[in-house]
């Protein structure tokens, strides 16, 4: 088990956090209170892992207007300064986090899976008043 692993799996146990985090072969799916659900995929690139995740796929962009969301996460980009939004290479709306891997402990990488979960997720009810995951 590498390093970002054993971070991984402790910060999933982390207390004190308001929501239940699930690991499977996809990435995790975390469980809001509410039963509101957010699904993050975390890849490595280099030196980094990157944790995204989906808040509206293709058709639901196309659905509401590629300019409109578009116009939506310029807006949202410009009032949060750790998560990243943007339409990936297949057109879906993601929200995306980046960190060096070497620098990360278990307490960030805890606060970045919550709060890239509940961006994304409050994204997604800003954009269609739902629960799409």
């Amino acid at each position: 088990m590498n390093k970002f692993d054993q971070l991984l799996q402790q910060a999933i146990r982390t207390p004190g956090l308001n929501v239940v985090i699930k690991k499977d072969r996809r990435g995790l799916l975390i469980t809001f209170q509410n039963e509101r659900r957010q699904r993050i995929e975390i890849s490595h690139k280099q030196d980094h892992h990157i944790m995204s995740s989906v808040i509206l796929n293709r058709k639901q962009v196309e659905v509401l207007g590629r300019t409109q969301v578009l116009a939506r996460l310029w807006q949202r980009n410009r009032s949060t300064n750790v998560v990243n939004f943007s339409l990936d290479q297949s057109g879906q709306l993601i929200g995306q986090i980046e960190q060096c891997t070497d620098t990360t402990n278990v307490e960030e990488l805890a606060f970045y899976i919550d709060l890239l979960a509940r961006e994304c997720d409050r994204f997604e009810y800003v954009l269609t008043g739902k629960d799409l995951q």
